[in-house]
C-alpha cells in the first residue's frame, strides 16, 4: 500500500465510540534489496471513506500525516515488522466507513500493511490511479484512537504509558498495545488477532 507501487489499501471500520484523533498500524518496509528501511518520519495519505452498500464510498477525510515508525520484535518473511502511528490533524466524527493508508516510500523504500484476523470478513479493498476500488482478501491490522498520542520525546513512548518499550509496540495503558493481553501475532498465518475488544475507543478491522 504505497505510492511506489501506486496501490492504495482501504479497510473497513465499525463501532468507533468518539472521534478518530490517531491510528495506529502495523506493517514492513522493505527496499529494493529486500532489507529493512526506515524513513524518519515516514510519510502517509491517510483517508476515510463513507460506506456504500459494503464497499468504500465517497471520501470523508483525508490528510498526509508524517508517522512514528518503530520495530516491533516481529518478523514477516524475514523482514521486520513495525508498527506506524500518527496523529489526524482534525478529528473524524464518522462512527463506521472505511479507513485507507497508503505510504510515500523515498528511494525504494515500499511499505507494505500487515493482515489481521479480527473480526474477520476476510476482505479489504485496493485501489489505484484512475482506478475504482476493488476487492482483494483478508483483513488488515490497524486501530483507531479517540485522543492524539505523544509525539516521539513525550511521555513513555510513541503511544504514551508504555511500561515494556517502544521497540516492541507493548505497554499496559496502550489500547493499541501488541501484547500476550492484546494483540497477538501468529507467525504461522502472518495474523495479528485482538484478543478482547474492551478499549473504549476501539476500532477494528471487520
Amino acid at each position: 500500500s504505497d505510492h511506489l507501487g501506486d496501490v492504495e489499501c482501504i479497510e473497513s471500520y465499525s463501532g468507533a465510540t468518539a472521534s478518530i484523533a490517531a491510528i495506529e498500524w502495523w506493517g514492513t518496509a522493505i527496499d529494493t534489496n529486500l532489507a529493512d528501511c526506515v524513513q524518519a518520519p515516514f510519510a502517509f495519505d491517510i483517508a476515510f471513506y463513507a460506506d456504500d452498500t459494503g464497499a468504500p464510498g465517497a471520501q470523508v477525510y483525508g490528510e498526509t500525516v508524517n508517522a512514528l515508525q518503530a520495530a516491533t520484535t516481529y518478523t514477516y518473511a524475514g523482514s521486520t515488522i513495525y508498527r506506524f502511528t500518527a496523529n489526524l490533524a482534525a478529528p473524524v466524527t464518522q462512527a463506521s466507513g472505511w479507513v485507507g493508508i497508503q505510504g510515500h516510500g523515498t528511494g525504494g523504500c515500499q511499505f507494505s500493511w500487515l493482515s489481521s484476523a479480527t473480526h474477520v470478513d476476510g476482505i479489504h479493498y485496493t485501489k489505484s490511479t484512475g482506478t475504482p476500488p476493488s476487492v482483494s482478501g483478508a483483513d488488515l491490522a490497524y486501530c483507531l484512537l479517540g485522543s492524539a498520542v505523544p509525539s516521539e520525546g513525550e511521555g513513555e513512548g510513541a503511544t504514551g504509558g508504555e511500561g515494556e518499550g517502544e521497540g516492541e509496540g507493548e505497554g499496559e495503558g496502550d489500547p493499541c498495545a501488541v501484547d500476550t493481553a492484546g494483540w497477538i501475532y501468529n507467525p504461522a498465518t502472518h495474523h495479528w488477532y485482538k484478543r478482547g475488544d474492551t478499549a473504549l475507543n476501539w476500532a477494528d478491522a471487520n
